[in-house]
């Protein structure tokens, strides 16, 4: 630069402030929102992908969901940074309506907890074993 004059002008990119969006709900809406967030972005022309956080209501997991989400997106200006499922503690699947939880053992309560679940016998096994060491420690502590 000589003196006032400018010589040289010279595009730089900055990097802009990018959020976390955080999709909750089914598969079905998920995808759904999915598509809308990339419309947005594609209408607005912002440069940046979107990065994304899936929380997906449903007691049923599927062991590839990550890598489905990701392949419905790869041609889309999204990244899906983490997927995790969300589910309904408080109501225990598999038991009848007219059954109260009152009359029954926790080692029973746990035990349909894992049936509904979807455990299969060896895990259902094990994870037994561990509530029973767990309940046999709270009792102990709770004697001294």
């Amino acid at each position: 630069m000589k003196g006032k004059e400018i010589e040289n002008i010279e595009i730089i990119k900055i990097p802009l402030f990018r959020k976390l969006v955080s999709l909750v709900g089914e598969e079905i809406e998920i995808e759904q929102q999915l598509q809308k967030i990339a419309e947005d972005i594609q209408e607005s022309k912002i440069q940046l992908e979107a990065w994304i956080e899936i929380l997906i209501q449903s007691e049923k997991t599927r062991p590839d969901i990550y890598h489905y989400y990701n392949d419905l997106v790869k041609d889309l200006p999204i990244k899906i940074l983490k997927v995790n499922y969300t589910h309904s503690y408080l109501a225990i699947d598999g038991l009848e309506s007219d059954l109260e939880l009152d009359h029954l053992e926790p080692i029973d309560i746990f035990k349909k907890r894992c049936e509904a679940a979807g455990f299969d016998s060896k895990q259902t096994q094990k994870s037994i074993k561990d509530f029973k060491e767990l309940m046999d420690w709270m009792r102990d502590l709770k004697n001294e």
